[in-house]
């Protein structure tokens, strides 16, 4: 009789609270997922992951003149520097507080070569014009190497940053991959960020009504802020007549945490001095 009652008791409990049959049929996968918790949280403190840029993919900066976008770049990329250990900057504008390789050639967004676990930060401002939507056929977005660069951008450890002023300017390529469209404006010394979802803006029939998937951002904008890119450098078109074997990228060293000054500390480095360097 009482162990009748034991039944009915358990088999009560089960029915008025399912959560005890999913535990015990469960346990060993519980188990199971505490220990590789554990593992990972072992890993993440010994790998010291907290200084590993992973923040891989396409985030594409969008405003009128002046309205912020090479300066929030700018602000990315200097945060990025003094967070993390992983970092290497290519870069077609001058920026003053972060080591960079001068982009020159198209070929340079296309490299394959390890870099050991580093992360290739790629800046191109101005990028609707370089590659733009409506310049489809002459703009090299399309060649095979380079959309199989595009869609494997994480495999390959490589962010790019990239500065346009209209969503559509964009070759659609870029636009397809990207994750974030940041849009920005700039009141006097105060930059504000709207976060949309590209594939919405992409899918709209009017941008006006997409909402975006963040808060807005705000911060301002200090003289160290300005001063650590040229304002009003003009963006040249990528050079052709690429030869690896020959190419020899300029590396240009952060000014000494001084701000001022001119860029003439660029330098070329041999593929020992690149290694040394850890470039």
């Amino acid at each position: 009789m009482t162990t009748l009652l034991l039944i009915a008791l358990i088999g009560f409990l089960m029915y008025a609270f399912p959560v005890i049959p999913f535990v015990l049929l469960h346990i060993v996968k519980m188990v199971l997922y505490m220990l590789y918790m554990c593992k990972d949280m072992f890993t993440y403190i010994k790998g010291r992951k907290w200084k590993i840029y992973a923040n891989y993919g396409i985030y594409i900066y969008g405003g009128l003149y002046g309205g912020g976008k090479s300066l929030s770049i700018s602000k990315y990329c200097t945060e990025i520097y003094k967070k993390y250990d992983n970092v290497k900057f290519i870069s077609n504008i001058d920026l003053h507080n972060v080591p960079y390789e001068k982009f020159e050639y198209f070929e340079q967004l296309m490299d394959d070569q390890d870099y050991d676990g580093q992360c290739i930060i790629y800046v191109i401002d101005e990028i609707g014009s370089l590659m733009n939507a409506r310049n489809y056929k002459n703009n090299r977005i399309g060649e095979t190497q380079f959309l199989y660069t595009l869609n494997q951008i994480r495999k390959q450890n490589k962010t790019l940053l990239l500065a346009s002023q209209r969503f559509g300017m964009c070759d659609k390529n870029f636009r397809q991959c990207a994750v974030q469209w940041i849009e920005c404006s700039k009141t006097w010394r105060v930059v504000s960020q709207t976060i949309y979802d590209p594939y919405d803006l992409e899918c709209s029939l009017n941008p006006k009504l997409v909402k975006p998937i963040k808060r807005k951002k705000y911060f301002l904008a200090t003289d160290k802020m300005f001063k650590a890119y040229d304002t009003r450098q003009l963006v040249k078109d990528f050079k052709d007549k690429f030869n690896k074997d020959e190419f020899n990228p300029i590396i240009v060293e952060p000014l000494n945490n001084s701000l001022d000054g001119d860029l003439s500390q660029a330098r070329r480095l041999t593929h020992k001095g690149k290694r040394r360097k850890g470039f």
